[in-house]
């Protein structure tokens, strides 16, 4: 009777953690969401296999951010709404994840008359896609605070208004600091459109919403 009385205990207490994170997790996605990333809020899963052939550097790929985050590498185009290729440009000079030309694709490729490149490249959702296609990390939502959870080399998601479509890409690249602008203490990042060095990742005062803004991390398994 008393092992009976502990198992019915273990369940009970099991029901009401996985209870609590479906209740941390919906309260940041209670919105109408359609693309497979934001409904990844609410069911996402870090259970895939890493893709073995292919090796992500994070600290590399933080050295690239770290290096390009207030200029431009004229070996790849610069696009006027440029986050997103600045994350892949660091996923792929520094954290040395290959470049995809076949589908699922992931390129930026310059040519004798002009450049051409993948969406996976330029936007984010569809760098999302693209990542999980490939095994290549998992997402979730976290809430705003000092820290953001995220290792370096991740990649922070910003929903500014709610409606399921993810604006906005930044590097993780420092625990732990002040923003350098704003004074602001905790986790930092680095981006392109506006270029920002060591930036507080929710970024305040930048985000006059990052009170309720949503807030995503992708993990790059390394």
């Amino acid at each position: 009777m008393k092992k009976i009385g502990i198992f019915v205990l273990m369940v009970i207490v099991l029901l009401d953690y996985s209870l609590i994170g479906q209740s941390v997790r919906a309260e940041y996605n209670n919105h109408d969401y359609g693309d497979s990333w934001t409904v990844q809020c609410l069911q996402y899963s870090a259970t895939a296999s890493p893709n073995s052939a292919a090796s992500y550097t994070r600290y590399g790929a933080r050295g690239y951010a770290e290096q390009w985050a207030l200029n431009f590498n004229s070996n790849y185009k610069h696009l006027s709404s440029d986050c997103t290729n600045f994350v892949s440009q660091a996923m792929h000079d520094g954290g040395e994840y290959p470049m995809q030309f076949q589908s699922p694709k992931w390129y930026m490729e310059r040519h004798w008359w002009g450049w051409t490149w993948s969406n996976s490249w330029t936007v984010i959702g569809d760098l999302i896609n693209f990542v999980y296609a490939e095994n290549w990390g998992y997402g979730y939502c976290v809430s705003p605070g000092y820290s953001s959870s995220a290792w370096y080399g991740d990649i922070i998601t910003y929903d500014w208004n709610g409606d399921g479509i993810w604006d906005h890409a930044s590097m993780e690249t420092v625990y732990n600091g002040h923003d350098p602008n704003s004074g602001v203490y905790g986790d930092l990042v680095d981006q392109h459109t506006t270029n920002r060095k060591h930036a507080i990742w929710t970024l305040q005062p930048y985000n006059p919403n990052w009170q309720t803004t949503i807030y995503g991390i992708l993990h790059l398994y390394y």
